[in-house]
């Protein structure tokens, strides 16, 4: 289960420390493409806000590892619940089946859905760094209408009156204050500061290895 979020691009993962997470998410998954086992399959789901299932279960190496060539991280937020309750389904209907989630952790807390599936069969592998600064531009919309003008002569004239609209998102753990510069090819913006909370951390806890536990 990859998160696909826009905090999944920060570099600050791998061995160098400046690896995107995501990046670094899929090679750790490509190594584990190399310890299947004699009828071991695996079905990849990606998610942010939206769920998407990459590939049914399967063992063939070839359509594996093409679905994670494909994914990239999108400037968006990102909602887990439906992710984690979808693995969680798959892996109802296949006794002893387990599912691992690569993510930075940085997302609301998940809400339990789908069936059950006892902690002792998922794995929560996190990316990146919890004091790394990650503030990302998720969305950006304009919106035009008439307005009438007045000019300092006393008349009146026509004109077109633009707002934009912007969604910022802090993806670190941390608070954020930062200034939104805003300048198009005829107008520049007031540059406007804004204060953004920590993003909650995700209700799946573990290191490398261990049981994922829901806090």
């Amino acid at each position: 289960v990859f998160d696909t979020s826009a905090g999944m691009g920060t570099r600050d993962a791998g061995p160098d420390g400046k690896t995107a997470r995501l990046t670094a998410a899929v090679n750790e998954a490509r190594e584990r493409l190399g310890l299947l086992g004699p009828g071991d399959e695996l079905a990849l789901i990606a998610f942010d806000v939206d769920v998407r299932r990459l590939t049914p279960f399967t063992r063939d190496p070839a359509l594996l590892n093409a679905a994670l060539d494909r994914l990239r991280p999108r400037d968006v937020g990102t909602r887990a619940d439906e992710a984690l309750a979808t693995a969680r389904a798959l892996c109802a209907d296949r006794p002893g089946a387990s599912w691992v989630l690569f993510s930075d952790g940085c997302f609301a807390r998940a809400k339990r859905a789908g069936p059950d599936l006892p902690d002792e069969n998922a794995r929560f592998l996190r990316f990146g760094k919890d004091e790394t600064d990650n503030v990302v531009l998720t969305a950006a919309g304009a919106r035009s209408r008439p307005v009438t003008t007045t000019a300092e002569n006393g008349e009146q004239g026509d004109a077109v009156e633009t707002q934009v609209f912007f969604r910022v998102e802090n993806f670190s753990r941390k608070p954020v204050r930062a200034v939104l510069r805003v300048t198009t090819a005829t107008q520049r913006f007031e540059p406007k500061t804004i204060a953004l909370a920590g993003r909650p951390v995700a209700d799946l806890s573990a290191v490398e290895g261990e049981p994922a536990r829901a806090e």
